[in-house]
């Protein structure tokens, strides 16, 4: 029998999607029977966690139905106690349905995850519709090269959109990149059933960034995460008034505070540099030089337009300054929320070690 490569002995060890198994043992022989991990069947799970989500999840599901995808799929709606008719909805569509009272987002994708029979795993939430290649073009991403581990692609808005979802997430172009990425998100991401199991699903400790943390995760078993510009599916649940966006932001830095990515999400080091520049210019407007005041506004000011500028550095010229603008204002409520929650997060933080440490310090 031919010596297997270490690569793809990795692969078929710690994670690989059934296909890729079926390649292995082709190719290097081996006995008849399975090994017992590699049970699932060749195909595609679909799984939408949702949450009151009755004004989209129909339009979801049918555009699923719908997929040029030619192998078998199957579509998983997991219904997270919904108060609206998000349950009915998803039952009357004719699609496997499962109920979790989970308070994690995480928790709810890892129970869509474990009543899945094939062996790759395509998630997007209740608010999305993908359009009818989406999972024919995830499959044919993730069957590139036995190193890709995830693979996914941008969360676009409709077209009816205000200015606040639209400045915030500008126009997508459609063109098809394929590229190596950090961060992959949630409510667009496809990989191998057996890479998702390896490294024990999403961690049900987050409350949000679980995405993020999945990415880290795979990337340290030593796999690529994919961005495929093609990939696009149309978000609907983006907040849409700035109140919205600054508890959006800060709902999502006070529970960040906690995952593997903090320290890799660029948003969150942003805020950091951002709250420091403010800190930095309180202080030398009281009592400092004036250089370092004019340093520190500059940094201060600085921040949004890079938050800015990241989100808007896809459209062309014309189209940047009409946008820029806008997207300035939203990203300073983002940083001015996600601030918020670093604050409140670290006194948090500071009041625990106190409590803990009480009988130490007196």
């Amino acid at each position: 029998m031919k010596k297997c490569p270490d690569r793809l002995e990795r692969v078929l060890l710690e994670g690989c999607c059934w296909q890729t198994a079926r390649m292995f043992k082709y190719r290097y022989g081996g006995s008849k029977a399975m090994p017992p991990h590699l049970k699932y069947q060749s195909g595609i799970s679909i799984i939408i966690p949702a949450k009151n989500e009755a004004k989209f999840i129909g339009r979801c599901i049918d555009s699923l139905i719908n997929q040029s995808f030619p192998g078998p799929f199957e579509i998983i709606a997991v219904d997270n106690m919904s108060t609206d008719k998000t349950r009915e909805i998803a039952i009357s569509k004719g699609v496997k349905v499962v109920t979790s009272d989970a308070n994690s987002p995480a928790a709810v994708r890892n129970l869509g995850a474990s009543v899945a029979i094939h062996s790759i795993l395509a998630f997007i939430d209740g608010d999305c519709v993908a359009p009818q290649n989406w999972l024919k073009n995830g499959y044919h991403s993730l069957s590139k090269h036995s190193s890709i581990g995830a693979c996914g692609g941008p969360c676009k808005v409709p077209n009816d959109a205000n200015w606040i979802v639209k400045a915030w997430s500008p126009e997508i172009e459609d063109k098809a990149e394929f590229k190596k990425e950090s961060m992959l998100p949630g409510a667009n991401i496809i990989l191998p059933r057996l890479i998702f199991d390896s490294i024990g699903g999403f961690n049900e400790a987050l409350i949000t960034a679980e995405d993020d943390d999945l990415c880290v995760r795979i990337k340290k078993k030593g796999f690529d995460i994919i961005w495929d510009g093609r990939n696009i599916v149309t978000h609907h649940g983006y907040p849409d008034s700035l109140k919205a966006v600054f508890f959006k932001a800060m709902w999502h830095a006070t529970y960040q505070l906690s995952a593997l990515s903090f320290w890799k999400n660029k948003i969150a080091m942003l805020t950091v540099f951002w709250f420091l520049s403010f800190i930095i210019t309180i202080t030398s407007l009281l009592h400092g030089p004036r250089f370092l005041l004019y340093i520190s506004l500059f940094g201060f000011i600085l921040a949004p337009a890079l938050l800015a500028f990241s989100r808007t550095k896809r459209l062309v010229l014309f189209q940047l300054f009409k946008v820029f603008a806008l997207t300035y204002i939203v990203s300073f409520i983002v940083l001015l929320g996600r601030t918020s929650a670093l604050l409140s997060g670290g006194c948090a933080l500071i009041q625990g070690f106190l409590m803990k440490n009480s009988k130490i310090l007196v």
